[in-house]
């Protein structure tokens, strides 16, 4: 978190490979990235991370099956083995009933849990997320939220999350906050969401961000 202008997105793009730093280091699991050869870097990519958006990114010529099976089929997985992750996938996050339409017929809600689907059909350790309520409503966000608990909880996923949003970010085991590019503020939740959001509240009014 942090004021427009802060360096979230930066840095998001540098841990994520998305951009190279200038200088110093980005380490991820014993492995410094921002070395590695582009083959690497490609197969690090795919095995790794998952990427979520405030855009949707889905293929409105594809049904919902088909865009959240498309990385396994680029990557010759097996017809079964892809059926069987997307059901898998699609009823953690509540849309298995929505498999055969197209992502015009689905609310923003659906749409945005069904690109998070497609984010994790690779089972990457980390799932890097932009602002992603940032196009949903107040219900709908609480429920993609809730899913990438449950993600957390099942897979053992790491969420990194940039978000203007102190409801989003009540949801998070701990909140970096930006300013100028540097840290300036850190909190971790004890379990008590409804504590951890005011505590929120109050560091962004000190760093003098927004209050959405």
């Amino acid at each position: 978190m942090g004021p427009s202008g802060s360096g979230k997105t930066t840095l998001l793009n540098i841990i994520s490979t998305i951009d190279q730093p200038t200088k110093g280091r980005v380490i991820i699991d014993g492995r410094e990235i921002d070395r590695l050869k582009e083959k690497e870097l490609a197969l690090f990519r795919r095995d790794m991370i998952g990427f979520v958006f405030q855009e949707f990114n889905l293929l409105d010529n594809m049904t919902i099956r088909d865009n959240i099976a498309l990385p396994l089929t680029l990557n010759n997985r097996k017809p079964e083995e892809i059926l069987r992750k997307v059901r898998e996938l699609t009823a953690l996050f509540g849309i298995d009933d929505q498999l055969d339409k197209y992502p015009y017929q689905l609310s923003g809600g659906q749409k945005q849990r069904a690109a998070v689907c497609r984010a994790l059909v690779n089972d990457p350790k980390i799932l890097f997320a932009d602002e992603p309520t940032g196009a949903l409503d107040s219900r709908a966000a609480s429920e993609l939220l809730a899913c990438f608990q449950n993600v957390r909880n099942k897979y053992g996923t790491t969420v990194v999350m940039v978000t203007h949003d102190a409801t989003a970010a009540s949801y998070c085991d701990r909140v970096l906050f930006l300013k100028d590019g540097m840290i300036s503020g850190k909190l971790e939740t004890n379990g008590n969401s409804e504590e951890f959001f005011k505590k929120i509240l109050n560091m962004v009014a000190l760093l003098g961000g927004e209050r959405d």
